[in-house]
């Protein structure tokens, strides 16, 4: 089924789908400008960076169970739920012991820089 839109109707869908990022102005030629595109782009844009920033943040990473991989090890399952592990800033903790830095994490890789080795160990998501 296709839906077929007025001009007056597009525009009053693409305003609620980006929650107000989106006004289409008219032209004098009473086409619609490009300026929604951008608009679409830029509220993508920072939908991505928004998921990105939170995905590397602390707070997902505690919520997580993370199981080695390769590279330094600083245990086989690091999880912050249980007690053993902390995070405090981008550093890990271990019975109160830094023992590691967070570098990176996509939501299913952890990486991280080892103090004992100088390493850096990768974790998977489980």
């Amino acid at each position: 089924m296709v839906l077929k839109l007025t001009k007056d109707k597009r525009k009053l869908f693409l305003h609620f789908l980006c929650l107000g990022f989106i006004t289409c102005s008219k032209q004098t030629n009473n086409d619609y400008d490009m300026s929604w595109v951008f608009r679409i782009l830029l509220a993508s844009a920072i939908i991505v960076v928004g998921v990105g920033l939170y995905v590397n943040s602390d707070f997902y990473i505690a919520k997580q169970s993370w199981k080695y991989g390769n590279g330094a090890h600083i245990g086989d399952w690091v999880e912050f739920t249980k007690g053993q592990f902390e995070i405090r800033g981008r550093d890990i903790y271990s019975n109160r012991v830094r023992v590691a830095r967070i570098r990176y994490c996509d939501g299913e890789h952890l990486v991280v820089f080892s103090f004992k080795t100088g390493e850096s160990g990768y974790y998977h998501n489980k």
